[in-house]
């Protein structure tokens, strides 16, 4: 049986939310995508240790996320006050 590799979450605040779990031959990998106002598309990436407690790590965050850990993702990386979600 497959594993979900990918979330997406459709928000009000920020539109699409993609999270995808990446495990490449250094680093497990877990990469957020998102629309900015403007529309354009951009991502950022968290990046756990090569270890056994790094891939759990990734496992668990991407195995556990949902639509409001997301969002708490993609404003902290915009650095948006949560004040200014709110207008």
């Amino acid at each position: 049986m497959h594993k979900d590799f990918a979330k997406i979450f459709n928000t009000k605040v920020f539109g699409q939310i993609l999270v995808v779990k990446l495990i490449d031959d250094e680093h497990p990998q877990i990469r957020f995508y998102y629309s900015r106002p403007d529309g354009e598309q951009q991502s950022f990436c968290l990046v756990s240790q090569n270890t056994e407690a790094g891939h759990k790590m990734a496992n668990n965050l991407f195995e556990n996320i949902n639509e409001a850990m997301a969002m708490l993702f993609v404003r902290n990386y915009l650095c948006i006050p949560p004040e200014e979600l709110l207008q």
